[in-house]
């Protein structure tokens, strides 16, 4: 009996031995799976340390970023502010060529430009867009800062199918009375890339209201070409004798204005923009020798029944530019 149990006990495995390496086995993996985990941790860690490190610099960055905006456009407003509050109303000798017109117009056009740039860097502004050329109606409205207590206001907006480079080139010749057949005699010109300035006489015919206007006067433009949009400001100063068929006695008006194209965006990627916007306001300001109520009553009544017929001559020949444009960017020669 005695033989038999030590033969079964030889004969079985040793069951503490397969235990123990269990045991181990589990013990190796659970050490691994720990390791692995802390290692993974760690690296968590560091990453967000340095997402941590980034976003306090990007904070960083952002508040320098708006200190220095708010400081731009404090500046701007101050300069915009000092240029405005500049006298610009004066009544010239036009007759006799001085250098402080031109020193004026140039000063103008200063502030125009930083009105534009203003406005253009603002999203929030809205605008409805006509669906045809229009030059804009005047409209009277107040301000204290002219000496006759009255500013003429057109403002207009037209979505225009054609790309920027076409309309602009067509608005630049425009303004530089490349497209009038009217009697123009040019006393004085100067014609750069940019910079337009002419002293001129010139005298209209309107077949529709059959009446006549005379003016002589100095006027400047200048183009400012940005990517995606395009600014033509302009002032202008003359001297009045007949408008609408009124005659007038010591008129002067100081016109200044801008047009601001810029092309819409298309929505598929690599697509060319066909389309451009024209944003434009004008100012007329009338300044008198003599009696300035009963003058600045008749100007507007000459103002308000001209308008049909020089916005159809507008509408005329800025579509002909601008067909002639498109040709000339298509075909690559003039057509007229």
């Amino acid at each position: 009996m005695n033989r038999m149990q030590m033969q079964r006990l030889n004969a079985s495995p040793p069951q503490c031995n397969t235990s123990d390496h269990n045991i181990h086995d589990a013990s190796s993996l659970w050490n691994t799976l720990a390791e692995r985990q802390l290692k993974e941790r760690l690296r968590v860690e560091q990453q967000q340390l340095g997402l941590k490190r980034s976003c306090e610099e990007l904070v960083g960055y952002s508040a320098e970023l708006h200190r220095l905006f708010t400081k731009f456009e404090e500046i701007q407003a101050e300069t915009l502010e000092r240029v405005g509050s500049c006298q610009q109303q004066k009544f010239w000798d036009l007759v006799v060529p001085s250098d402080d017109v031109f020193a004026e117009q140039m000063l103008v056009l200063a502030k125009l430009y930083l009105i534009v740039k203003k406005q253009y860097q603002d999203p929030c502004r809205a605008m409805s867009l006509n669906s045809s050329l229009s030059m804009g109606r005047n409209i009277p409205r107040r301000d204290p800062s002219v000496k006759t207590g009255v500013v003429f206001e057109a403002q207009c907006g037209v979505l225009l199918p054609f790309c920027l480079d076409v309309a602009a080139e067509a608005y630049w010749k425009l303004f530089k009375f490349e497209h009038t057949n009217e009697k123009i005699i040019s006393t004085k010109s100067e014609n750069l890339d940019d910079i337009f300035s002419r002293s001129l006489s010139i005298q209209t015919n309107m077949e529709d209201s059959a009446s006549t206007s005379e003016a002589r006067g100095t006027y400047m433009c200048q183009k400012y070409v940005h990517k995606g949009f395009v600014v033509l400001a302009w002032p202008g100063v003359w001297d009045i004798s007949e408008y609408g068929g009124l005659k007038f006695d010591g008129l002067q008006i100081h016109k200044r204005g801008y047009v601001k194209l810029r092309s819409v965006p298309q929505q598929g990627p690599g697509e060319y923009s066909t389309s451009t916007v024209a944003e434009s306001k004008f100012e007329t300001i009338p300044i008198f020798r003599g009696n300035v109520t009963e003058q600045t009553q008749a100007f507007y009544m000459a103002l308000s029944w001209t308008f049909n017929s020089l916005n159809k001559v507008f509408c005329r020949i800025m579509s002909d530019l601008l067909w002639q444009e498109d040709w000339k960017a298509t075909f690559g020669e003039d057509r007229r």
